[in-house]
């Protein structure tokens, strides 16, 4: 299964030796009100995470965020499996166009997540960074710093659509 028009929101930070390094990358749609996907990024010392994630919105805030066998928010275990079938497809999903975002090589082989550069023109170039945003994913900067992400963007976000 894809995605027709995933909504992705991301942004990469230029490295010494001038490739893009994945701040955060967060693909996903919504669905029964509210939001499944993946989001990935730089969590500090070396390392990156992947993650699928369900974001359950409730009065236009974020009650449970669904992690593999945890709800980050409500802090209790949970069986990401047996969240809406619907849901998962759509993580499945979001995962494939990650891998149109970030090299899956460099993943495999060094866990790093960097801009492929055939995807640089589909960017944004700002200062030392690359920034894509095509539609806004709701609570992205507390999802991203539930998962434990040194960058995301703010909560107030009003960066324009890239």
């Amino acid at each position: 299964m894809s995605l027709a028009a995933p909504k992705i929101d991301g942004l990469w930070e230029r490295r010494p030796d001038n490739q893009f390094r994945c701040r955060w990358l967060a693909c996903g749609d919504s669905y029964n009100g509210n939001f499944a996907g993946v989001v990935c990024g730089y969590s500090g010392h070396g390392c990156f995470e992947l993650e699928h994630f369900v974001a359950i919105i409730a009065d236009e805030q974020l009650v449970n965020l669904y992690i593999d066998f945890r709800d980050l928010v409500q802090e209790t275990e949970i069986d990401f499996r047996e969240v809406c079938r619907e849901y998962l497809h759509i993580c499945d999903a979001s995962e494939e166009s990650t891998w149109e975002w970030n090299s899956w090589s460099d993943w495999e082989r060094h866990d790093l997540l960097l801009l492929k550069k055939d995807k640089y023109t589909h960017t944004n170039l700002i200062g030392d960074t690359r920034q894509i945003r095509s539609g806004k994913i709701p609570h992205l900067g507390e999802v991203c710093r539930y998962i434990g992400l040194t960058a995301s963007p703010a909560i107030n976000d009003d960066r324009t659509q890239c």
